[in-house]
């Protein structure tokens, strides 16, 4: 249950005057009051802060004057003057009293309570230790240390007060008075003046608008809207009237308009009516020829077009209908021819798929041949390649022989040179021995047997060194032919590589004619299904040619019904002729037999198929 303040309830009695009076006076009065209140804070702090200034000022002059008084004990001085001061401040001062530097009360004048005769006491004491002004907490007891001598920077005690700003708030409070009383004046005067321009410039324009309201919903849109001219909420509420004024009055002209029209779309929809009957019962001599209003005679016109063009319609097709039907006599003898001339075919390419077929045996064979021989001379390539490194090899062999023996006779060359040169010492050494006599006879000996050995060892090399030679002439013969060999044997490979090339290129060939009659294979094949298809759709044709002759009669009939300005004799009457005279065949005759005896992908003998399958040829 949703709780409702009952205050909102009042409030929604009252009027937008009231309602923004009530406002106005409790925004015043709210302002008025805290205006006031900040006046009395302000005049408040004002009186506090000269209560304090006076006390700060007194006590201070007090206190400096009080030093040599205080230094002497001159006590009656002292209380002379604090009793002066208290009745000069007209009661902002009520108590005083002076200590000297141990402490001690000097001088006390004055009423005061012990609290704060105690209190004052230990802030003079305090001011006295420090040098300086020194306060309570509240801030009304003040303390001034007193000095003495010639620089008087020597503190011989202090002077202390107590004040209270009460005196000075009762001076101020007739003026506070006055204060609140003006507040009030003020916001009376504020409210009234308030109160006459909220009547002026929104009551009475309000009530004016409202006025206009009452008028547009009595339907009189004859006067103008007030107040469209303001800048504020109500010009912009007074100018949206006066345009839903002008919607309104557009709204009523048209709705007049749309009565008129009614009433002309009534006649029309009875004349069309009419019409459309005649027209549903096959009638269509029937015209509109009465004028329409401005807006409906496209109308007229159109449904008269209509039935113009469809009276040409009806006429043309029962003049074609006759031409249709000697059509579809004419296409019924075509399906005959036709469907002969495709049996012949369908068998002239029976026999040449079986003549196919036996040229593709015989060119997979002539192919797994070439596959055979590119083989063997595969083989034989490399074998040439083998024997060809081997030979390479060989020749490599005969070439270090050859090297070895130039390195033989060279070795041998140097021992020839040995032999010669131990020869000649040995010759040296016999003429040495010689020369020696008997002494040397024995050395001469030696001599003898040194040369003869060299002699023979000279020899010996002769003889390997013709050897030598002779093996040498023998190798190089041995190399030459060799690579003579190889040279040849590298033309044999050359040979073998070619023949091979051409027996891989007449497989490939043959390969390539082997797969190109297969494929010409299957296009025979395909073009005899596709003959077995026409052969079908041949006699589907003629079937559909007679339908199409009965449909032409049917269509005559239909036709009939209708009746028109120069229908009379015109509708051509339905043959009663025998459809047997083009003679077709079942329409589910079985299609001639494949030469391959493959009929899986044939359909039966149907429209939609045998479309199929001529869009497929």
């Amino acid at each position: 249950m949703k709780f409702r303040n009952p205050a909102s309830k009042v409030l929604n009695r009252l009027s937008v005057f009231a309602k923004c009076s009530l406002l106005i006076a409790t925004s015043t009065l709210v302002v008025t009051m805290f205006l006031t209140w900040e006046n009395q804070k302000i005049l408040g702090e004002a009186v506090d802060s000269g209560v304090r200034t006076l006390a700060e000022g007194v006590t201070v002059t007090v206190a400096a004057r009080s030093g040599g008084a205080i230094r002497f004990g001159d006590t009656e001085r002292l209380e002379d003057d604090l009793t002066s001061l208290i009745e000069l401040s007209n009661g902002r001062s009520t108590h005083g009293i002076a200590i000297s530097s141990k402490g001690k009360t000097v001088a006390s004048t004055g009423t005061a309570s012990e609290a704060e005769i105690a209190e004052l006491t230990l802030v003079a004491q305090k001011a006295m230790e420090t040098g300086k002004m020194e306060y309570s907490e509240n801030g009304y007891l003040v303390a001034a240390p007193a000095s003495a001598g010639a620089a008087g920077t020597v503190i011989v005690g202090a002077v202390g007060m107590v004040w209270s700003p009460d005196v000075a708030f009762a001076e101020v409070a007739p003026n506070q008075l006055l204060s609140f009383l003006a507040a009030g004046a003020a916001f009376v005067v504020m409210l009234g003046l308030s109160v006459l321009a909220l009547r002026s410039m929104m009551s009475r324009p309000l009530g004016n608008v409202a006025t206009a309201i009452n008028r547009l919903a009595d339907g009189n849109y004859e006067h103008d809207t007030e107040h469209q001219s303001r800048g504020d909420e109500i010009g912009l509420i007074a100018r949206h009237i006066e345009a839903l004024k002008s919607q309104l009055s557009v709204a009523r002209a048209v709705e007049k308009q749309r009565h008129t029209a009614q009433a002309a779309q009534k006649v029309v929809v009875e004349r069309l009516n009419d019409g459309l009957r005649a027209l549903s019962e096959g009638d269509l001599s029937q015209t509109i020829d009465d004028e329409f209003s401005e807006n409906y005679e496209s109308l007229r016109q159109n449904f008269n077009n209509t039935v113009n063009k469809m009276v040409g319609i009806i006429d043309a097709v029962i003049e074609n209908s006759s031409r249709i039907r000697a059509s579809a006599e004419e296409i019924s003898q075509s399906s005959g021819d036709l469907s002969q001339r495709t049996e012949s075919q369908a068998a002239t390419l029976e026999e040449t798929a079986a003549a196919m077929e036996e040229l593709t045996v015989s060119v997979k064979s002539a192919a797994d041949g070439a596959r055979e021989v590119e083989g063997i001379v595969s083989e034989a390539k490399e074998t040439a390649v083998s024997s060809g490194k081997v030979v390479t090899r060989a020749v490599d062999a005969m070439s270090k022989i050859e090297q070895s023996s130039e390195k033989i006779s060279q070795i041998i060359s140097v021992i020839d040179d040995i032999s010669f040169q131990t020869n000649l010492l040995a010759l040296n050494a016999g003429v040495e021995a010689a020369r020696a006599g008997e002494a040397g006879r024995g050395f001469a000996v030696v001599a003898s047997e040194v040369r003869a050995l060299a002699q023979r060892s000279s020899q010996a090399a002769q003889e390997i060194k013709a050897l030598i030679s002779e093996s040498t002439g023998h190798v190089g013969d041995g190399v030459d032919l060799v690579g003579r060999a190889g040279e040849e044997l590298k033309q044999i490979i050359e040979r073998v590589a070619t023949i091979s090339g051409h027996v891989s290129g007449i497989a490939t060939g043959a390969q390539e004619q082997s797969t190109t009659l297969a494929e010409i294979n299957t296009g025979v094949t395909q073009l005899d299904q596709v003959t077995q298809h026409n052969a079908a759709m041949v006699e589907e044709s003629t079937a559909a040619s007679q339908i199409l002759r009965n449909d032409a009669n049917e269509l005559s009939r239909q036709v009939s019904v209708f009746k028109t300005r120069k229908s009379a004799g015109n509708v051509v009457p339905m043959a009663s002729g025998s459809l047997s005279s083009a003679a077709p065949r079942p329409v589910n005759a079985p299609p001639v037999p494949s030469a391959h005896g493959d009929n899986d992908g044939f359909l039966e003998a149907s429209p939609t198929q045998a479309v199929v399958g001529w869009e497929d040829f």
